[in-house]
């Protein structure tokens, strides 16, 4: 394996001892999730500015909020969708708000950051009908405009499945997602015991606890797992993927690449050397995560850019802004 990048081993320190002794991978899940931002919080005065707006998605099983990223420059008719990590269970769009404002204006498009609802309250397969719904009204809304469902660890791995079941999208931007529910890849073993950041032990509580009381096979779990249950996966949107060297993950994230390109499926893949899982939040003291971010959004402005004239069908609004009404921008 290759050596962890120094100025990665620096963030993991800091980051250790911000936490100050708490292990938040074994906190409850309320607890955790305020501990996650208090640890984020230095971070994310990072990246460009960007204009961000409280929003409201009206969907046809409830309400969820999300914050709209708006970058200086807005070049044709794009939108990125992002959906963050967190082990289904932490996790929201304050504490990934860097790595959206980095790849909306690298990609020049207007953003939106979904928080879904997160498990244990709210388990399998709850997220993922709220993502295929976001997407359907996003989609409503722009009908002519190119869509990214992008996403990091857990929101990789919802972004994947969304696309799997039919979402309406136009390119998919993976960091280092889930893909299976097993855990007994043998290259987890030497980066498993939480020294890398995600513990084999902190994975297996995330999928038990996203799963919940779900058994069997299902369209949505078959989706959610490819790699488990091997669904089709030919009729993807070309697919972006990072994968970091030292994460537990890595091994699923090159076999789910193997996977796309037996399908056909154009899929790039970005190997960032030297770096754990949820690296790319540290970009402010990281240049491999601002570099990555910066690949990732430069290749979805390509993609956006050389994508052919979308048919419109009919426009309708079925957004609330906070505070003020919500402008089409069409």
């Amino acid at each position: 394996m290759d050596r962890l990048d120094p100025q990665m081993r620096a963030v993991l320190d800091r980051v250790r001892a911000r936490r100050g002794g708490v292990d938040r991978y074994a906190l409850p899940f309320a607890a955790a999730r305020q501990q996650l931002l208090e640890e984020r919080e230095p971070w994310l005065e990072d990246g460009p500015a960007c204009e961000t707006r409280g929003i409201t998605l009206d969907l046809p099983r409830g309400r969820i909020g999300a914050v709209q990223v708006i970058p200086r420059a807005i070049r044709e008719r794009r939108l990125l969708l992002y959906l963050h990590g967190g082990g289904w269970c932490v996790g929201s769009s304050r504490t990934h708000d860097n790595i959206v404002r980095r790849l909306a204006d690298t990609a020049a498009c207007r953003a939106w950051s979904i928080d879904y609802s997160l498990a244990p309250e709210s388990p399998f397969p709850r997220a993922l009908h709220e993502v295929q719904a976001a997407v359907a009204v996003v989609r409503e809304q722009y009908p002519d405009h190119r869509i990214a469902l992008a996403g990091d660890s857990a929101g990789a791995n919802l972004a994947l499945a969304a696309s799997l079941l039919g979402a309406d999208i136009d390119g998919l931007i993976l960091f280092y997602g889930v893909y299976e529910e097993g855990l007994d890849d043998p290259g987890m073993q030497p980066l498993g015991d939480g020294r890398f950041g995600l513990s084999i032990a902190a994975q297996r509580r995330y999928l038990e606890t996203y799963l919940g009381e779900a058994t069997g096979a299902s369209a949505e779990r078959a989706a959610s797992f490819p790699l488990t249950w091997g669904p089709g996966l030919a009729h993807l949107p070309p697919v972006w993927m990072t994968i970091a060297s030292h994460d537990i993950l890595a091994g699923q994230n090159r076999r789910m690449a193997e996977a796309l390109r037996a399908a056909d499926v154009s899929v790039t893949v970005d190997t960032v050397d030297g770096v754990t899982h949820g690296f790319l939040s540290y970009a402010r003291a990281l240049p491999a995560a601002a570099l990555a971010l910066q690949r990732a959004g430069t290749w979805w402005a390509a993609q956006a850019s050389t994508c052919g004239t979308r048919v419109q069908p009919a426009h309708s609004n079925r957004f609330q802004h906070h505070d003020r009404t919500l402008v089409d921008d069409t």
